[in-house]
């Protein structure tokens, strides 16, 4: 070994030895934690000035399931762990007081850029219960801070930090990913187009075409659909429906020769004279659509395509253009209309049996005329496409791992981050490992 290398080494041993060795990495692990929150609470990264509404910012769930009493606990528990950190890693008189302070800057932060994110809900509730955990975090560290300190002489205590970092990340996201889950799904829903089960949810105009998919699909799929125009459309593997309605006659519509799964649609108040979805008519699967929602329940994924005609731009209920469920009150999934905006739900154990919770909204983009309407489902993220475009996205549940990958340049860095934090954590413990070692062989 060269001189400068031994130097080098010696350098890092002496930032690694002692408090304040220990100080060090309690800092940097405070920075990551600052870091990789602010990426999670961020993603998908999609950001619109229109989004910003003092009343989403006033918005205040309510807790009348254990779901929501969980989603508020973890909303406290966000900035615990930096409230630990900074009262261990720094000599604050006052660490309750300094760590409110941080996790209010923190809060702030996160809300802010949440406000002009559409996939996000700012809120002031839960800025005050952000700052709460930080404060509680602090309060709690005394007694975490013999571990956290890493006062151990065993070799085996130096790997400690990043195999406690990884996990708690991985747990995180694992437990996060469970919430994005379509598996409560209920395979005994119909398929309905145009109204609700009840028939108390209309949607009044024409429908020309409707496709389901097995996946999310990618944007360039979706603009390959658009600049089909309903005719010819591409057929992607993922197709695991489509229906026709151009031509209509009869009582029954039934799936394309192309769909690898096919059941019959039984028309209700059909009116003959009409050459497509008839105004007020309403499309039901004669059977249970079971093997249909097993498709997509183990994709955990689906896409629902529609080329329509709105008869008006003010319908509400919201009015159903496409819907698996069995009422108003518990669905699979719903595509509707609401006024000029397009609404989406998804059941998970995230928005509940109703899907309400959380729903997806796109504001103000049904002109009156023909359209293309994609709504997308996959890894905790929905995302709503008009004409080939994105007008608005939805994180249901922090992405795990891959779907980093798939969130563009933003997300790559992000995974990149994280990887390389991980990488720095158990080099650094390699070294205060070997030098642990070294200094027992002396003795």
């Amino acid at each position: 070994m060269n001189t400068l290398e031994s130097s080098n080494l010696d350098i890092v041993r002496s930032l690694v030895r002692g408090a304040a060795g220990h100080r060090l990495l309690i800092r940097f692990l405070a920075a990551l934690y600052v870091l990789h929150v602010l990426i999670f609470t961020q993603m998908p990264f999609h950001y619109d000035a229109s989004a910003v509404s003092l009343e989403r910012f006033a918005h205040v769930q309510s807790i009348s399931s254990s779901d929501q009493l969980i989603a508020h606990l973890v909303d406290m528990a966000l900035l615990m762990p930096l409230g630990a950190l900074i009262a261990c890693g720094f000599s604050f008189r006052q660490p309750l007081l300094i760590a409110g302070a941080v996790g209010f800057l923190m809060s702030a932060s996160i809300e802010a850029m949440q406000a002009f994110n559409p996939g996000r809900l700012s809120s002031g509730v839960d800025l005050l219960e952000n700052i709460l955990g930080a404060v509680l975090g602090a309060a709690l560290a005394p007694r975490l801070k013999k571990v956290l300190a890493m006062r151990s002489q065993h070799i085996t205590s130096h790997f400690v930090p990043p195999v406690l970092y990884l996990a708690t990340i991985t747990g995180v996201l694992q437990l996060e990913s469970n919430k994005a889950s379509l598996a409560q799904w209920d395979l005994g829903f119909h398929l309905y187009f145009g109204n609700e089960a009840t028939g108390d949810r209309p949607w009044v105009g024409n429908i020309d075409s409707a496709s389901i998919y097995a996946s999310a699909l990618e944007e360039r799929k979706i603009q390959a659909l658009y600049r089909a125009e309903g005719s010819s459309p591409p057929v992607y593997d993922s197709l695991v429906t489509r229906f026709m309605f151009e031509g209509l006659s009869g009582k029954v519509v039934h799936a394309t020769q192309t769909s690898p799964v096919r059941f019959p649609l039984q028309v209700q108040d059909q009116r003959p004279q009409e050459s497509e979805v008839p105004v007020a008519t309403m499309l039901r699967s004669i059977a249970p659509a079971s093997e249909f929602t097993q498709r997509l329940m183990r994709s955990n994924a689906l896409s629902v395509e529609v080329w329509l005609t709105p008869d008006s731009r003010e319908q509400t209920g919201p009015a159903r253009i496409a819907s698996l469920s069995s009422g108003p009150g518990s669905r699979n999934f719903t595509l509707a209309q609401s006024d000029a905006n397009i609404e989406f739900r998804v059941r998970t154990p995230r928005t509940g049996q109703n899907g309400a919770i959380r729903a997806t909204v796109a504001r103000s983009v049904l002109m009156g005329g023909r359209q293309h309407i994609v709504a997308t489902y996959g890894k905790g993220v929905c995302r709503l496409f008009v004409d080939g475009r994105l007008v608005s996205s939805n994180v249901l549940a922090t992405p795990t791992l891959w779907a980093f990958r798939e969130a563009g340049l933003a997300g790559q860095l992000s995974l990149a981050v994280l990887v390389g934090s991980f990488a720095y954590l158990l080099i650094l413990s390699c070294v205060k490992a070997s030098h642990s070692l070294r200094t027992r062989s002396s003795r």
